[in-house]
């Protein structure tokens, strides 16, 4: 079932609700303020819910605990954020540990999850990928963007057991923490001998097997 966030409004919310409790999702994706305004009119005007989903997905838009906590009060089950791509597919969402991705910090399985894909990866001679976020550990971003995506130094362990050769950096969340957060990732790849490309008019050259 779609619904148009365009045309929500407190006017026409009650049909938004009514064909909720006709259809009786599983499950909820859709911008995080749509499914907000529809959980605090709920909550507002007391109404009831005739369905409970296993799991909220909100997405495209900042999730904050303030919204989390009324759309799982209202809706009695688990948010679990994620991150999506333009071309339609969420590839990071909130695990049971709440993390965006594996982080070998907080999931001493993450190495166990990824085995088959690093068994096949050991089939190639070398291997590139793209490193979507900045390895560091800072925090705290001055950045202004609706998802700041990141990883824990320690989680260049993964990209070794993944037998990741090199890496690029040439995307749009390099900088999410800055160049800081750029540097911190550079000198981490070098302390683990992985290579990179496309920071600093940095480019690769390699010879395989002559």
């Amino acid at each position: 079932m779609l619904y148009s966030s365009f045309h929500l409004t407190e006017k026409n919310i009650t049909y938004y609700i009514d064909s909720l409790n006709d259809f009786k999702p599983v499950a909820i994706d859709g911008f995080v303020s749509s499914i907000y305004e529809i959980a605090f009119y709920i909550k507002r005007k007391k109404v009831k819910l005739k369905f409970q989903p296993k799991v909220i997905f909100p997405t495209s838009e900042t999730l904050t605990e303030d919204y989390r906590k009324t759309i799982e009060e209202v809706f009695n089950c688990n948010v679990r954020d994620q991150y999506a791509s333009s071309e339609g597919a969420p590839f990071v969402w909130e695990c049971e540990y709440g993390n965006l991705h594996y982080d070998i910090t907080k999931n001493p399985n993450a190495k166990i999850r990824l085995n088959n894909l690093s068994k096949k990866l050991k089939e190639y001679d070398y291997v590139v990928g793209n490193l979507e976020s900045p390895l560091t550990n800072s925090e705290h971003s001055l950045v202004s963007k609706s998802m700041h995506l990141r990883s824990a130094t320690e989680n260049v362990e993964l990209l070794k057991h993944l037998n990741i050769n090199a890496v690029s950096l040439a995307n749009n969340h390099i900088f999410d923490f800055g160049k800081k957060g750029m540097n911190e990732t550079i000198k981490t790849l070098e302390d683990n001998r992985i290579e990179r490309v496309e920071v600093d008019k940095k480019y690769l050259v390699k010879e395989i097997n002559s």
